[in-house]
C-alpha cells in the first residue's frame, strides 16, 4: 500500500468538513468575520462540479487535512473567464506533517487550469 499523499476532488459527503475547515481558515486570518452563508455559496456548487472543484487531502466524509476552492470566474481587468483560487487551506495539525500538502493542493490546482473549460 502507497504512503503517497492523494488528492481527490471534493464530493457532496465533505461539506461538513470543508464548512468546519473554512471557518478556522477565517478564524486563523482574523481579519473579517466570516459569513457561512457566503462560504456555503462558494462550496456547494464547487463540490457539484458547477463552475468550479474542491480538492481535498482526506477520505471522503472523513477529516479533511487540507484542501483548495477553484472556481472559474473573470478577473477584476478581464472578459476572459479564468480557473481562480479563491482558498487554500491545511489544518494546523497536519502542516508539520510529510508529503507537502500545500504545494500538492498547488500542483493540483496548476494541472486543473488545462482541465477547467470541462467544468
Amino acid at each position: 500500500m502507497s504512503d503517497e499523499l492523494k488528492i481527490r476532488i471534493g464530493t457532496q459527503n465533505d461539506l461538513d468538513e470543508l464548512m468546519a475547515l473554512s471557518l478556522a481558515a477565517c478564524e486563523e486570518n482574523g481579519f473579517v468575520n466570516p459569513n457561512p452563508k457566503k462560504i456555503l455559496g462558494e462550496l456547494w456548487p464547487a463540490l457539484n462540479l458547477e463552475h468550479g472543484l474542491v480538492g481535498v487531502i482526506g477520505k471522503e466524509g472523513g477529516m479533511i487535512e487540507g484542501g483548495i476552492l477553484l472556481r472559474v470566474g473573470t478577473m477584476w481587468y478581464s472578459d476572459n473567464k479564468v480557473l481562480e483560487e479563491r482558498a487554500i487551506f491545511i489544518h494546523p495539525e497536519y502542516r508539520s506533517a510529510k508529503g507537502g500538502r500545500a504545494r500538492k493542493l498547488c500542483e493540483f490546482s496548476s494541472r486543473w487550469q488545462i482541465h477547467w473549460g470541462s467544468l
